[in-house]
């Protein structure tokens, strides 16, 4: 009896740990759950940048229709975006960035009545209003 049990814990010393067979096909596992993963989430992200636009283009789009419903005339004196924030920030939007989410500058152009705003960062180009 003890003679088995000497041989078994014997047997247990020597047997601990992974094969590198073991290693490499758990590693070679992560390497294709990874392979898979990665270009899905990057693809999300490309569409939550185009979600945050497509709202930013709609909230300072409504701003500058109160804009105009209080004061008869459409804001900022050029097509600048940069006029535009100065016109509108704070009384009609608490902030406004005049960046896109790829760091391009969103354009603001009005001709009498009309003005339109436009991401050009995304692919294709955004709009408000919507063409």
């Amino acid at each position: 009896m003890l003679k088995w049990l000497t041989g078994m814990l014997a047997r247990t010393r020597d047997d601990r740990g992974f094969t590198l067979i073991e290693l490499i096909v758990v590693m070679i596992i992560i390497g294709i759950l990874a392979a898979v993963a990665v270009p899905a989430f990057t693809n999300r992200s490309g569409e939550a940048k185009e979600a945050a636009a497509k709202a930013d283009l709609k909230s300072i789009g409504n701003a500058i229709e109160l804009y105009y419903a209080d004061n008869n005339a459409m804001p900022g004196t050029s097509d600048n975006i940069s006029s535009l924030k100065t016109a509108l920030v704070p009384t009609y939007l608490r902030n406004m960035s005049i960046y896109d989410p790829w760091d391009q500058l969103y354009q603001y152009t009005y001709s009498g009545s009309t003005y339109q705003l436009k991401c050009t960062g995304s692919d294709p180009d955004l709009y408000y209003p919507e063409q």
